[in-house]
């Protein structure tokens, strides 16, 4: 049996976009009559039949394909996390973006990677919706083979935070510059040992935020101390801290990965009788629940409502829009929050 022909096969066969071949499949967007004509020649000449792993796309492609006829709804596609405060809120702030734009969520809560994607976004559509916002994959990269069934797919996608790619549609935060202003700012207000406290780095955001750090240290020309916790939970950070705290010489300092790790370290320097700011400095992440604390904690506010607006934008914008296909890739820079930890 010789190798299966992909769309990507087809699209370079007839010299456009694997979109552009999406499109012409699904009878989904505006196709120039040129283009159409170079597609149909290079399918009948690849041979080229619409499958994926061996599985008919149809469950993924409903009779009513046309965009006027789908819903208004959107799937949300996300794992869930009781140590990890972003996904739901990054959860309510689609769900009030959409609204703001005349849609409605549906949340799917799996946790997407290589392995499932195709199946979760086949549930997905079988709901009829519009467009997908993929959240949280747990994987560093998205396939190649994943990549090209989402350019297949007969509604636009958009991928947010994690796993971002210049191939399809993104929103993502600049974690890597929001670490950097943070190490900044400690720096440049007296701060001369710093350790940085992360979770495990198992995709782009733990290891951008780790970047944002090690640019700074270097900037300043100081050393890096960097410190990765077992897991994302409270608990280990505690742990983790109670080795920096004994073994190292005392930090002036502390970076944290997220807000929940900020404020494990203020209940560690607190249990230590150790005053903040004035022994030791606290930098968080997400600008969650750092304002309750006592004293408040400065920390990098991430722009989730400006994200989850940008990525439903994006998916209005395809819908309304019966062009070619262009990806947009966008990125937005965070801001730190000064308060009495710095």
């Amino acid at each position: 049996m010789g190798t299966r022909v992909t769309i990507r096969d087809v699209a370079a066969e007839a010299g456009v976009s694997v979109a552009t071949v999406s499109r012409a499949i699904h009878k989904n967007g505006y196709i120039s009559q040129e283009n159409q004509e170079k597609i149909d020649n290079a399918i009948k000449k690849l041979g080229y039949v619409e499958k994926s792993r061996g599985g008919d796309y149809r469950p993924a492609r409903p009779a009513a394909s046309a965009t006027g006829a789908r819903s208004r709804v959107i799937a949300v596609i996300g794992g869930v996390s009781r140590e990890i405060t972003f996904l739901p809120r990054l959860e309510h702030a689609l769900s009030i973006a959409a609204n703001s734009a005349g849609f409605y969520t549906l949340y799917i809560a799996q946790k997407p990677d290589n392995e499932n994607l195709e199946e979760v976004t086949v549930r997905a559509l079988r709901e009829n919706v519009c467009g997908i916002i993929i959240s949280d994959f747990r994987d560093e990269r998205i396939s190649q083979e994943n990549k090209e069934m989402l350019l297949n797919l007969p509604v636009p996608v958009v991928v947010v935070e994690r796993a971002v790619c210049t191939e399809l549609n993104s929103v993502q935060i600049d974690s890597r510059q929001g670490i950097y202003l943070a190490c900044k700012h400690l720096y440049d207000t007296g701060r001369k040992k710093l350790v940085y406290v992360t979770a495990p780095l198992v995709g782009s955001v733990e290891q951008e935020r780790l970047q944002g750090f090690k640019d700074a240290a270097a900037e300043y020309q100081k050393s890096t101390s960097v410190h990765i916790c077992r897991s994302s939970l409270r608990e280990d950070c505690y742990n983790e801290l109670t080795r920096i705290f004994n073994n190292e010489e005392f930090p002036d300092a502390i970076v944290a990965w997220s807000d929940l790790f900020a404020i494990t370290a203020r209940q560690f320097l607190y249990d230590r009788g150790i005053e903040v700011p004035d022994k030791v400095a606290i930098f968080g992440y997400d600008d969650f629940l750092a304002s309750y604390t006592a004293p408040p904690l400065s920390t990098v506010r991430a722009p989730l409502n400006e994200l989850a607006a940008a990525a439903v934008s994006i998916i209005r914008d395809n819908l309304e829009n019966k062009g070619e296909f262009f990806a947009r890739n966008i990125k937005l820079t965070p801001n730190i929050v000064l308060r009495a930890s710095t």
